[in-house]
């Protein structure tokens, strides 16, 4: 909501409460993950670092409150803490771990959601190497949002590609030619029409839409369309 310097005080009750007061047992995870949220939010650092040693036994587990609730990967969480900290190698760590798990799950919202986490982590941390990876993630987390209807979701990721592309960062590691076959395969062109349109062989085709899988990290067409889409809605 914004309200920072109010959270900053209830954070600082909690501290001086001390975290084993907060139950009960049943609501042991989905209370840290509440209070992670807050945390990151306004830069705890002293809190980040007691609940993040609190959570790190559980960081293959999924956090839910009895059915009632369900918000994603304890991992998550996790890479959220230590991006607070400024430990970005193993923030990263956990974003992936996270991804991995939320897709094994199904869990597209929450997959979401650690994209744009992870791409924030990138973004804060700053280093020239990752700022590619960040645009990559934060690219799959508009196209997914925009499938799922997370429209705040995707206003979030969108203003943090905004941010990057002023940075001067190349908003994709493809060639013109793999970018024009993209382009030609969101359209619903098989490899054959596509080779017929831009005079080529198809197995040409063929490896240019392989190497726009390999570099976008996709593995269908249907992905490169998305991503094509929300390119289109960036530009």
């Amino acid at each position: 909501m914004g309200r920072m310097e109010e959270a900053r005080t209830a954070l600082r009750r909690v501290a001086a409460a001390g975290l084993e007061t907060f139950g009960p047992a049943a609501m042991w995870l989905p209370i840290r993950a509440v209070l992670t949220e807050a945390i990151t939010a306004v830069g705890e650092a002293d809190l980040a670092s007691a609940v993040y040693k609190a959570l790190l036994p559980y960081a293959r587990l999924n956090v839910s409150s009895g059915g009632a609730a369900l918000v994603g990967s304890v991992a998550r969480y996790l890479g959220r803490l230590s991006a607070t900290l400024k430990r970005w190698d193993e923030a990263a760590e956990h974003f992936e771990r996270a991804i991995e798990f939320e897709r094994r799950m199904g869990a597209g919202p929450f997959v979401v959601r650690s994209q744009i986490a992870y791409g924030e982590m990138l973004l804060a941390a700053g280093r020239a190497g990752d700022l590619q990876h960040a645009l990559k993630l934060l690219e799959a987390a508009i196209a997914g949002s925009r499938e799922l209807g997370m429209v705040p979701w995707q206003e979030r990721a969108t203003r943090l590609v905004k941010d990057l592309q002023g940075r001067g960062v190349p908003d994709h590691p493809l060639s013109s030619r793999e970018l024009e076959v993209a382009g030609l395969v969101a359209e619903g062109l098989s490899n054959r029409a596509i080779a017929g349109r831009l005079y080529l062989s198809e197995r040409t085709v063929e490896s240019h839409v392989k190497n726009v899988c390999d570099k976008l990290g996709f593995n269908s067409r249907s992905q490169v369309a998305a991503w094509i889409a929300a390119r289109r809605t960036l530009h």
